[in-house]
């Protein structure tokens, strides 16, 4: 199958090439490369802006699938670029729908949750997010309504992807492992919050299920932990680490707090994540031992 993959040269981008090729399927890149103007993977790459709709209409011609990882992500950063975020996030995939009628498969995010008690459900829990990203998320997800499509609610991600995915150092799991290894504390910001987590893997392995599953909206989940329980991973692989309390009112504020359900995705897609919390922890421990993380505070790393 000819997969057009937008946003492929991000996190997620690098572990689903792999997994798409492993799977038979040929692939093109297209990706605008807003974080960094290198890329190396040897792959059929077409470097452009998902929200020129001229120039995406031709690789949408030739794909039989798309897997659109186009967005920008993050509740900080689309925050800070709240225009930006509604185009490209809401309307690229709006046109998206209005210019390809095959399989689509779209990476939405458990953030349209908001703060839920109980384990969120893709039918029983009402969506309320609390953040520009979750607010645009909802609102693609209503483009992709009656389309053949699979949406994935993802967790907050974790984990290495592969040699040429990008490295998101503001994600919770990385992030704290990374601040255990270099400066042997973490600071945890209120605590008791709830986070789903997935591996970023898992989250490729699922999107290539979601080429022929059938369609639908689904939850991918792997555990669902507090912070205050994953600063307490992170302390036991990285020994020596120290958890400190935040002291800054402001910074204890997160409204989000859910946890989410994901039997939906094993039960119809036979999903199963293959990769817990601790592996992925053990795995940016080792890359940042080994050296080849020369500065975890680099701007390329950050949403």
């Amino acid at each position: 199958m000819r997969i057009l993959l937008t946003g492929g040269a991000g996190y997620l981008g690098g572990s689903v090439i792999d997994a798409v090729r492993n799977d038979g399927h040929e692939v093109r890149v297209y990706d605008s490369l807003l974080y960094s103007d290198l890329y190396m993977a040897e792959v059929d790459f077409v470097r452009g802006d998902v929200r020129n709709e001229d120039a995406l209409l031709p690789h949408l011609n030739w794909a039989e699938a798309v897997v659109w990882l186009a967005a920008l992500v993050g509740d900080a950063a689309c925050e800070r670029k709240k225009e930006e975020a509604k185009e490209i996030n809401q309307r690229a995939v709006a046109c998206l729908r209005s210019n390809f009628d095959g399989r689509i498969v779209f990476p939405s995010t458990c953030s349209v949750y908001g703060k839920s008690d109980g384990l969120a459900t893709e039918a029983g829990t009402p969506l309320a997010p609390v953040s520009v990203y979750g607010q645009t998320k909802v609102a693609a997800e209503e483009a992709m309504l009656d389309s053949d499509s699979v949406i994935f609610r993802l967790d907050t991600l974790f984990g290495l992807s592969n040699r040429h995915g990008r490295f998101r150092m503001d994600l919770v799991v990385n992030a704290m492992t990374v601040k255990a290894c270099v400066d042997g504390k973490v600071i945890v910001n209120g605590g008791s919050q709830w986070r789903p987590l997935l591996h970023v893997q898992d989250a490729a392995r699922a999107i290539v299920i979601g080429l022929t599953g059938q369609r639908g909206i689904y939850n991918l989940v792997a555990q669902n932990m507090t912070i205050d329980e994953l600063a307490g991973l992170v302390k036991a692989e990285v020994p020596g680490t120290e958890v400190e309390r935040a002291t800054d009112a402001q910074d204890v504020v997160d409204p989000r707090n859910y946890r989410a359900d994901g039997s939906k995705a094993t039960n119809i897609l036979g999903f199963l994540p293959s990769k817990p919390v601790v592996a992925g922890i053990r795995e940016i421990r080792s890359l940042v031992r080994s050296g080849r993380l020369a500065d975890p505070n680099s701007a390329r790393f950050m949403n």
